[in-house]
């Protein structure tokens, strides 16, 4: 690589080293020709040599973007592409925050540090450790973001859990209300019937004592009831008797039965 091609090379980079090495008192330093125009030369060339003056092999008369020409002799070029590599490194140390470090490794962790570079293009050792950390707080995202997915999912399920949960009891509740209905309705049926019962019987004690207060009524000759009336309220109370049987079944049984409601004596 020639000085202009060594130049153009990262150009921006190059100026500001070169820079540095004229006002730092480097290698380079500031002379002018007769013509006036500005060259860099190395530090020790005597510009007052007329012999020598402007006669190194390696030149560039003059560089637009530079603002001046450079006049090298081959090892002043040699020692500045040294110097530069170091320029480089070390602002990139200090733009990335980096610090030196002294380790010892084993081979094999060595080895495998080269393994790694070798698959994924890595440049050094530095680089290399760069990617492994950066693959490690990758590895540590996902895993935070997995572990933070499976809490969202623990928690929708328990809110779930809690909401079904809830849904029983209220079924619960519900089951016993209608199981207290049922007693309910059954206790009012067997009520009903106790109550028709002890009617029943009061009517017949009146009956009973009407007759005994009535000495001269003949009941062989004048029956209190017709064959006819008597059959009509057997059968009437034994349908009464049949309907409230079965809808003390219908109110008990496990099973719906339609038309409850609607049963009527």
């Amino acid at each position: 690589m020639n000085l202009q091609e060594w130049l153009e090379k990262e150009f921006i980079l190059k100026k500001e080293f070169i820079k540095q090495e004229i006002e730092k008192s480097g290698t380079l330093k500031v002379t002018y020709t007769k013509e006036n125009k500005r060259f860099l030369i190395p530090k020790i060339f005597d510009e007052y040599e007329s012999s020598k003056q402007f006669y190194l092999p390696v030149q560039i008369p003059f560089h637009e973007k530079l603002g001046s020409g450079i006049a090298l002799d081959e090892s002043t070029f040699a020692l500045l592409k040294r110097k530069f590599r170091a320029f480089k490194f070390q602002k990139k140390n200090k733009e990335e925050d980096r610090i030196k470090l002294q380790i010892h490794i084993s081979k094999k962790t060595l080895s495998q540090f080269d393994k790694i570079s070798k698959n994924n293009n890595l440049k050094d050792t530095v680089d290399c450790l760069e990617y492994i950390t950066n693959k490690y707080y990758t590895n540590q995202q996902e895993h935070k973001k997995e572990i933070e997915n499976l809490k969202t999912e623990l928690q929708y399920k328990e809110d779930k859990i809690r909401n079904l949960e809830h849904d029983v009891s209220s079924l619960r509740k519900i089951i016993k209300q209608e199981e207290n209905l049922k007693n309910k309705s059954r206790d009012d049926l067997v009520g009903y019937l106790m109550q028709t019962s002890i009617n029943a019987n009061c009517k017949l004690a009146e009956y009973e004592l009407f007759i005994k207060n009535q000495s001269d009524l003949n009941l062989e000759i004048i029956p209190l009831l017709s064959k006819e009336e008597a059959q009509r309220i057997k059968t009437k109370f034994e349908k009464e008797l049949e309907l409230t049987r079965l809808k003390i079944y219908a109110l008990n049984s496990s099973d719906p039965v339609e038309g409850v409601n609607n049963f009527k004596y």
